[in-house]
């Protein structure tokens, strides 16, 4: 019985690709696979240290501070118009947290509503909202990869 498997694969997740080819779409769906754990703060009370060592890292964060920074490197402007549309601005600044336990070299997100004049930081949104916005970084983020 001939059979072929990928030679790139640990043997726990080999599959044959000669006998169950009808399988190959379905584990390449579950590959591309992303959890969001939707009822828990989704890293709002967080964010991340940039300095020159920073370096273009991201795989499966869940920081959409990360996530949003790692955007605009990879697609410039484009990325922040896609994530934009019922705000103003948004971006990440450097000590915009109002929590002290927040370092002021990290940065942080921010947004800026159109009927707002004033900035809004991640820590000031509600969760829900925040929830939503984390939602579109990672989804615009991974479409623009494809």
């Amino acid at each position: 019985m001939e059979f072929q498997v990928p030679e790139n694969k640990p043997v726990i997740s080999r599959r044959d690709q000669l006998q169950y080819p009808y399988l190959e779409k379905i584990h390449k769906w579950a590959e591309g696979v992303q959890y969001y754990t939707f009822g828990k703060s989704m890293n709002q009370e967080l964010g991340i240290k940039i300095d020159k060592e920073w370096t273009l890292q991201y795989g499966n964060s869940d920081n959409p501070v990360e996530v949003f920074y790692t955007g605009e490197l990879k697609f410039k402007n484009k990325f922040k118009e896609e994530v934009l549309n019922n705000i103003n601005d948004i971006g990440i600044k450097q000590g915009l947290y109002s929590d002290s336990n927040i370092k002021s070299d990290y940065y942080t997100l921010y947004v800026i509503e159109n009927n707002l004049k004033t900035t809004i930081t991640q820590n000031a949104i509600s969760r829900g909202m925040f929830r939503a916005l984390s939602i579109i970084i990672h989804l615009t983020y991974h479409t623009m990869m494809c």
